[in-house]
């Protein structure tokens, strides 16, 4: 009794199975394909302009003009004004301990006179054969080294007075007061009010030829090649000190050409190509990129037709087959 109840619950499982997967198979039939959609794309139609295009870059303030001030003698500092100091031309910016100097010149002074003093007499002596003349020669010998010490000591009292030799501001200070000046150390440095510039460093492949700064444009001046680019000068008029950074643009192409948008242009294999739109399918076309900015590119080569506009993986799967809308 109990084998064939057994058997009874068996069929019926195996009969509930068949029927579930019967329905669900029915179920699935029900449910409709999934659609393809069409890949949603602007258009662009290209056409001869008169095209600028730029590409930012970081330009760094210069001038010729700029100057470190350090000192012809060693002596401690008694004044430095500090960074930041606006200055004219001739101010004083560094004053140095000169008393021993000082005191130099007036031993020396003392020197001199009694040299004279005393070989005036020789003169006096010498006109009545009271002295020889290799006297008087020895005399006037040690007057002239007097003399040359006496300037020579003026000329280092000079230098304990350095002042600016342009208009401008004090850039920095590099010793304080108390401290000592080594001769040749720098002690200030001057920023020039006048004749900044505006210096950049471009690659190798980039063709530049002239500098937006704000409402000003100016040529390139090369300058010379160095670590692998470029270097470049040019005449902005610009108020900043020198070593501020400021942004700004070179001019890489400018006159007639196709121009292009960023995303008209796909690049592959080292080809540029655009996709020239037909119906809800575009045809890939090869062009030649002649030069490019942050506005877009200009080409020779391309067709006067309207192309797609979308990211590079978008333009890639329309290549590759995919249709479009527009």
């Amino acid at each position: 009794m109990k084998k064939i109840i057994w058997v009874v619950l068996v069929a019926m499982l195996v009969i509930g199975a068949t029927l579930a997967v019967k329905k669900k198979i029915g179920s699935n039939a029900a449910i409709e394909p999934l659609s393809s959609y069409d890949v949603m794309i602007k258009t662009f139609t290209p056409k001869e302009v008169n095209a600028t295009l730029t590409t930012p870059v970081l330009a760094f303030v210069k001038n010729d003009h700029d100057a470190t001030l350090g000192s012809k003698v060693s002596a401690g500092v008694v004044f430095i004004a500090p960074a930041g100091t606006a200055v004219k031309k001739g101010d004083v910016v560094v004053r140095l301990d000169n008393n021993d100097l000082l005191a130099q010149r007036e031993a020396a002074k003392l020197s001199l006179n009694n040299e004279i003093a005393s070989h005036q007499r020789s003169l006096e002596l010498y006109s009545v054969k009271g002295v020889s003349i290799e006297q008087l020669q020895n005399e006037e010998s040690r007057i002239a080294t007097l003399k040359a010490e006496l300037e020579r000591i003026s000329n280092l009292i000079s230098y304990t007075v350095i002042c600016s030799p342009v208009d401008g501001v004090v850039g920095e200070t590099f010793v304080a007061p108390g401290e000592v000046a080594p001769v040749g150390k720098p002690l200030a440095s001057i920023r020039a009010s006048r004749g900044s510039y505006l210096w950049v460093r471009l690659p190798l492949g980039l063709n530049a030829k002239e500098l937006i700064f704000e409402a000003h444009r100016a040529p390139l001046r090369f300058l010379q090649n160095s670590n692998g680019a470029n270097e470049y000068r040019s005449d902005i008029p610009i108020s900043l000190p020198s070593g501020s950074r400021v942004e700004a643009k070179v001019v890489t192409f400018e006159g007639n050409g196709v121009f292009l948008p960023r995303e008209a242009l796909l690049f592959k294999e080292s080809k540029a190509y655009v996709l020239v739109v037909n119906g809800h399918k575009a045809k890939a076309m090869e062009v030649n990129v002649i030069a490019k900015g942050d506005e877009g590119y200009v080409v020779s080569g391309a067709p006067l037709q309207k192309v797609a506009l979308a990211k590079s993986d978008i333009l890639l799967k329309i290549m590759s087959g995919a249709s479009l809308t527009t």
